[in-house]
């Protein structure tokens, strides 16, 4: 696995955007506008957000820092660090880097125990367990970046524990999960190329085999039980706890698994159909016509679903369908053409519109479009747009006219909006980085702003 620290928005990724391409189409020139409190000043990017609001910032000049996102001064992560991003409670930052296998030096952070080196030669893969206290990262990867070694450590400085060496590949992963008191592995045992799912114990490393000749893919089910869904070689999926029970089989010739959000239900790619299964009691139904190639996005409230029947100039690319999820029933076009993508947020939090970009680039970069679960025509909110996150209620907040810089994250307009109110969205920040994040309150949006004056830095903003 190459790097995944990066300076992207959670649940979903660009591709790398190289710094020579033009971005999105010419935007007027708005000026040099910002609101919000200044946290930090300098040339500086966002990486992520600790669940207890500690801001992760990449400084390009002085490593990776600690910034709360209350206000106060900033702590060194790792002076020398490159790369780095939020896991629950850690600050995660790599050193050393090769930029090309993504292979460095391992540094986390925690508010509790501040800075801690913790592996050299880590591929980047890293969970943390529910209450913060324990990290499974990987590790003395070897020169030739085919293979590395599971890591389990606590984030107080004690020495790690070596568990078990894993294959790197096409299919091997490593993916690493935490659910149901414990850390799901998926990766290929050397020298086979075939994975295998682990649980393992937080607390003694013990490791129980929970699938063999299994895909490098993990779902965790947010029940009570901790289940994680697995696929195996041959397409079945399984049911499973993640503490290591038997598992059962819940569908065939599976391609890919969704999650309604409240655990209730996975949503099953067969066959170019979408399956809805219980994860209690209950017969599973199916939903979409055939031809699915790929599920985009389920609604928070679990009715609806979004997906897509072409393939368009990349994965994830292509036309875009929505139909009921708890119920079998029509599907409705949200757009025909083969270049529409979404990126972080499919719906608002109110599940009332979707959210995605059409005529959009290799890249991802296209115009921010939304349309009404209700019917009527879609409206463009902003064109050359790069991502969006929903804020509560129908309220989103989204970068538009990106523009691309050398080897940092881009920039471009940041704006919110209120889809519900029919109000046209408010600036933020112009000169604003492309990637953002909210607080876990979702009451303040935390970004860069960079005019190459003296007012660049951090910024908090609240939302309207």
């Amino acid at each position: 696995m190459t790097a995944i620290l990066a300076h992207a928005c959670g649940g979903g990724s660009h591709p790398a955007r190289p710094g020579a391409d033009a971005g999105g189409p010419a935007q007027p020139d708005l000026g040099s506008i910002v609101t919000g409190t200044a946290l930090l000043a300098g040339d500086l990017d966002i990486a992520g957000v600790t669940t207890d609001d500690v801001i992760a910032v990449v400084d390009p000049r002085g490593g990776v820092l600690a910034l709360p996102a209350s206000g106060g001064p900033a702590q060194t992560v790792d002076p020398a660090g490159q790369l780095a991003k939020a896991v629950g409670p850690v600050i995660v930052s790599l050193h050393n880097t090769d930029l090309v296998s993504g292979i460095g030096n391992v540094t986390i952070w925690t508010a509790a125990h501040g800075a801690v080196p913790f592996i050299n030669g880590a591929t980047g893969a890293v969970a943390v367990s529910d209450d913060g206290t324990r990290i499974l990262a990987t590790g003395q990867t070897s020169s030739d970046a085919t293979s590395t070694t599971l890591v389990l450590g606590g984030i107080d400085g004690t020495p790690g524990t070596t568990l078990f060496p894993i294959a790197l590949g096409a299919g091997c992963g490593p993916a690493m999960l935490f659910t149901g008191g414990a850390f799901v592995v998926a990766g290929c045992p050397p020298p086979s190329t075939t994975a295998t799912v682990w649980s393992i114990d937080p607390t003694t490393g013990t490791a129980t085999t929970l699938l063999t000749s299994a895909r490098a893919q993990l779902v965790a089910v947010p029940d009570a039980a901790g289940d994680v869904v697995l696929v195996d070689a041959s397409g079945n999926a399984l049911l499973a706890p993640a503490a290591g029970a038997p598992g059962r089989v819940v569908g065939s010739g599976v391609t890919q698994v969704a999650l309604v959000p409240d655990g209730s239900a996975v949503l099953l790619l067969s066959g170019g159909t979408i399956v809805r299964v219980p994860t209690g009691a209950g017969d599973p139904l199916t939903l979409a016509p055939t031809g699915v190639i790929h599920i985009s996005g389920v609604s928070p409230d679990g009715q609806q679903v979004l997906y897509q029947t072409t393939e368009g100039l990349a994965p994830g690319h292509g036309d875009l369908w929505v139909t009921t999820a708890g119920q079998a029933g029509p599907a409705a076009s949200l757009s025909a053409g083969p270049d529409t993508t979404i990126f972080h947020a499919p719906f608002t939090d109110d599940s009332q519109w979707t959210l995605y970009f059409t005529g959009a680039d290799l890249y991802g970069v296209g115009a921010f479009t939304v349309s009404s679960i209700a019917g009527g025509a879609p409206a463009v909110l902003g064109p050359g747009g790069w991502t969006v996150a929903s804020a509560g209620g129908a309220r989103v907040v989204f970068t538009d006219a990106y523009t691309p810089i050398a080897k940092r994250p881009g920039r471009g307009v940041l704006r919110v909006a209120d889809l519900a109110s029919g109000a046209p969205p408010a600036i933020v920040a112009t000169h604003a980085g492309a990637t953002f994040y909210l607080t876990h309150a979702r009451d303040q949006v935390l970004f860069s702003f960079n005019d190459g004056g003296p007012q660049s830095g951090i910024y908090a903003a609240a939302l309207p």
